[in-house]
């Protein structure tokens, strides 16, 4: 794996981690505005010049697309204006070839003040090209991607949400719905992998996120919950509190192992049902999905309160120690988010990780609330090796 960074004038920059494996090249890119532009249309058109250029380099098209996440400092304001941007924006540069990704729309503000946008990506470029590749359309922001890699059928849920109502049934209904889309692909929840849960309010929210999860997963007799991250993030659609985001592969208790570490307990014990970060074993490599992890002790106990520093020491031995269980270093991390609970504390972040040599990779840095008001900054991670 190697990292390949440009920064060119009026199209953004970008950073790259690239796993190269016998089926297919995967890209992980995060791309950011130029700091020059100061519009969100502009600042769109930016990120995604610097997308389409990263695609290019690899010898890839927009339509290897098949994830993307994107993190809005101000979503009611600028997601109409910058959706419509970003197409417009990418036909014309691929001459109106396919871009239709699952996206993630989210609001959760870079930690770099002049940026309105940043933008995090997922791009497979087969050696053959997939068996199959489309769109899944449905109401409201919903997208997805469906992808057959190694004989499995591979789908990308983004956006989902539930009915309007308390916190608990939104979040019960919020499941139902993605189970409703993964049966129209013959798939359920126990074929899915990886979820990322985005709440408005956190703080009011995520017990009764807790409450409707496990309710549903119960019903469905899953024994294997995915992993996950669960974080601060105002959703696409006003009239929600949350949103869903999920990775599933075909079959997945057949190719997926859970993982776990010393250093934590398992998060089911206080009542959150997911697992600290499970192992997919493919014929393309092996992907280790790290939920988003925190200051959090052996005891499942927030430790470290206001010591920000601390926390980033603990957070990252609990993220190394899951790593090393699955005979895997951050030298392998390909992609990560950082979130913030206080954005004035990037710069202390960044003195930890480069003191550490934890680098290589894309993080990109967002302010977002974390699922305990005295916790202050989570990370998720993506970490891709070879088959031994």
């Amino acid at each position: 794996m190697q990292v390949f960074e440009n920064a060119t004038p009026a199209v953004g920059s970008w950073e790259m981690r690239r796993h190269l494996g016998p089926l297919a090249k995967e890209l992980f890119i995060a791309c950011r505005p130029d700091r020059m532009e100061e519009d969100i249309v502009s600042q769109t058109n930016s990120v995604y010049a610097a997308l389409f250029n990263a695609i290019q380099q690899e010898g890839g098209s927009t339509e290897h697309v098949l994830h993307e996440t994107v993190f809005f400092r101000n979503i009611r304001r600028d997601l109409e204006l910058s959706r419509k941007t970003s197409a417009q924006a990418m036909n014309s540069l691929s001459g109106n070839a396919f871009y239709a990704p699952a996206s993630t729309l989210i609001q959760q503000a870079p930690v770099d003040q002049s940026f309105a946008i940043e933008l995090l990506a997922y791009v497979l470029i087969p050696e053959a090209g997939p068996e199959v590749t489309r769109e899944i359309t449905s109401p409201l922001q919903q997208t997805g991607r469906v992808f057959l890699l190694g004989g499995r059928k591979h789908v990308l849920l983004a956006n989902i949400c539930g009915l309007p109502g308390n916190s608990e049934e939104e979040a019960y209904s919020m499941f139902q719905a993605a189970g409703t889309l993964l049966k129209t692909e013959n798939l359920s929840f126990r074929d899915v992998a990886r979820t990322w849960i985005h709440l408005r309010n956190i703080d009011c929210d995520y017990g009764g996120l807790n409450s409707g999860r496990t309710r549903f997963f119960r019903e469905q007799g899953l024994g294997l919950p995915p992993a996950s991250t669960g974080i601060g993030g105002a959703p696409p659609i006003q009239t929600r509190t949350m949103c869903l985001s999920l990775y599933a592969i075909e079959q997945t208790e057949a190719v997926a192992q859970p993982m776990s570490t010393p250093t934590l307990n398992e998060a089911w014990l206080y009542g959150a049902d997911f697992s600290r970060g499970m192992k997919i074993e493919g014929p393309n490599g092996i992907t280790l999905f790290i939920s988003g992890t925190a200051s959090v002790d052996e005891r499942g106990r927030t430790v470290h309160r206001g010591d920000f520093e601390a926390q980033v020491e603990r957070m990252i031995l609990n993220i190394s120690t899951l790593l090393e269980k699955q005979e895997s270093s951050w030298s392998d991390v390909v992609s990560a988010i950082t979130y913030l609970k206080n954005p004035a504390d990037a710069p202390s972040l960044d003195n930890i990780l480069t003191r550490k040599g934890i680098r290589g990779f894309p993080n990109v840095l967002v302010h977002a609330p974390v699922c305990r008001p005295d916790l202050l900054c989570e990370m998720e991670a993506i970490a891709k090796f070879p088959l031994s």
